[in-house]
């Protein structure tokens, strides 16, 4: 048996072992990096929408202060720009939550809400456009998110 033809064959292996070692590494570190930056990129999404839709609130809630027993409606579309994404829209009084349906990313934002308005409301981003609408029930003020 020759041993030089045996050593030979040990180093291929050893090379191959090696070489499927650092290509799984980099395909690994290469999968890492598009996941971190596709996150970052719906983040960024999510935050724009939120704002939006937390001025949107803010301009009607300011409106109906100053005439309290008015109703306002202010209709705001849910995919602007000619993009799909899927989201859902909550709030509370004070805070906006924008959830990415298919993803674990949760925006919060808060509200500006001039005097005591009760914000309420859960619009998926399925629906075309939202309606805010501003009414007062029992005498207290209120905002409804609603689906247009």
């Amino acid at each position: 048996m020759d041993d030089g033809a045996v050593s030979a064959e040990i180093g291929y292996v050893y090379t191959f072992i090696i070489s499927s070692i650092l290509l799984t590494s980099i395909t690994m570190l290469s999968t890492g990096m598009v996941n971190d930056s596709t996150r970052a990129s719906l983040r960024m999404m999510l935050t724009d929408i939120a704002t939006h839709v937390e001025n949107e609130i803010g301009e009607v809630a300011a409106t109906g202060a100053k005439t309290p027993n008015a109703t306002i409606e202010k209709v705001v579309p849910l995919q602007p720009g000619g993009f799909t994404l899927s989201y859902s829209i909550s709030a509370t009084d004070h805070i906006l939550y924008v959830n990415a349906t298919y993803q674990d990313i949760r925006i919060k934002k808060p509200i500006m809400n001039p005097g005591d308005i009760r914000i309420r409301g859960t619009v998926s981003s399925s629906a075309r456009a939202m309606l805010i609408r501003f009414h007062t029930v029992n005498g207290t003020a209120q905002i409804d998110m609603l689906v247009d």
